[in-house]
């Protein structure tokens, strides 16, 4: 006799549903597997639209609005959120809403990921030196003189806003100032992320992370290389005019050799790589390398942090120090977007909501 299905709710954002998503098409999928997937409207009560037993969700811009109190249907629909959770303490999450709340914020993500690192074994990996300001205090912007540059500034706000992807790199004391005056990017009193940039050959390591071994998932890292920031290529200097600022969603993501040719900034720098750097990067996520291997470390990476952070759905960036081959992870976010990928993202999502579904594990 066949068990009931597994009810499976969904709360996500249009742009994961749309015709092109890789949600596309995964209804007659999940019937096949004996999954009822219900795609829940927190506009009505969550328990009226199904007996579940898993809900996934990417809920984070509705938590941050709900919080800015600037939009009134957020500030009904998390509280709804909120109190399924709380009255229904058996449904399981994927991920958990207290696992994916850190994530929001950079200082707390700062704080998460200084912890995994110093309990992952052998050195797995490291994060480039960090600290949380303050724009507007006087101090630290009259301190320029004590810093190592370049340095990148961020946004303490991690989720996908417009103002947390704008970024400004200082490669010396007077554009420092500048930013952290409160007279350049940020305003005074915001909270900020300032990190060294590690020289990394311009290439990063984008990692999209399906599942953990704790849902049955041991190969769930999927790696891509993409342009970075190309220390070497930072204008000279130190003058106002040539600070790099960019919004993080305007980058290049492809080494695209048409790109090249453009006279932005940010093109320059970002494709800045050498050939033999983008090609080494390549062969390193082609090739096996046993333990020693990118690979191989990526992955024990995406489990270090899976474990750490309690995550099953997310993704991280990476670089490799070209001094000391370390790998850096300079950022985590939960549920990217898993499309591009040379993998059956239906197949494997299917089956992580089903083990969770049906073994209780979360």
């Amino acid at each position: 006799m066949e068990s009931r299905p597994l009810c499976i709710g969904l709360i996500l954002p249009a742009k994961k549903l749309g015709s092109i998503g890789v949600f596309h098409g995964i209804q007659a999928r999940a019937v096949a597997r004996n999954i009822q997937l219900v795609y829940i409207d927190l506009g009505h009560p969550i328990a009226d639209q199904g007996a579940f037993d898993v809900i996934v969700h990417k809920t984070s811009e509705l938590h941050l609005a709900a919080i800015a109190g600037t939009d009134p249907a957020a500030a009904a629909e998390w509280p709804n959120l909120v109190s399924y959770a709380t009255t229904h303490p058996t449904v399981r999450w994927v991920d958990p809403l207290a696992s994916v709340e850190p994530l929001q914020s950079r200082t707390g993500l700062h704080e998460y990921l200084k912890r995994a690192a110093a309990a992952a074994t052998s050195d797995l990996f490291a994060i480039p030196e960090t600290q949380v300001l303050t724009v507007g205090n006087q101090q630290v912007a009259s301190n320029a003189n004590c810093r190592k540059y370049p340095v990148i500034v961020k946004r303490d706000e991690a989720c996908s806003t417009a103002a947390s992807h704008m970024m400004a790199v200082a490669t010396g004391p007077r554009q420092w100032a500048h930013l952290m005056s409160g007279t350049g990017l940020f305003a005074p009193g915001e909270q900020v992320l300032a990190q060294t940039l590690v020289a990394h050959g311009g290439v990063l390591f984008k990692v999209y992370v399906l599942g953990s071994p704790a849902v049955g998932i041991a190969e769930s890292a999927h790696a891509l290389a993409r342009p970075s920031i190309s220390v070497h290529q930072l204008p000279a200097g130190d003058d106002l005019d040539t600070m790099l600022v960019f919004d993080s969603q305007g980058i290049p993501k492809t080494f695209d050799d048409s790109a090249t040719k453009s006279d932005r900034l940010v093109d320059r720098v970002f494709l800045g790589s050498s050939e033999a750097a983008r090609e080494r990067a390549r062969r390193q996520l082609t090739e096996g390398g046993g333990k020693d291997g990118l690979r191989y470390r990526l992955q024990q990476i995406a489990d270090a942090l899976a474990i750490s952070l309690n995550l099953t759905l997310f993704g991280f960036d990476a670089v490799m120090g070209e001094d000391d081959g370390q790998l850096y992870v300079v950022d985590v976010n939960f549920f990217p977007s898993f499309s591009g990928l040379d993998i059956d993202f239906q197949d494997v999502f299917l089956s992580i909501v089903e083990f969770v579904g049906r073994s209780g594990q979360n």
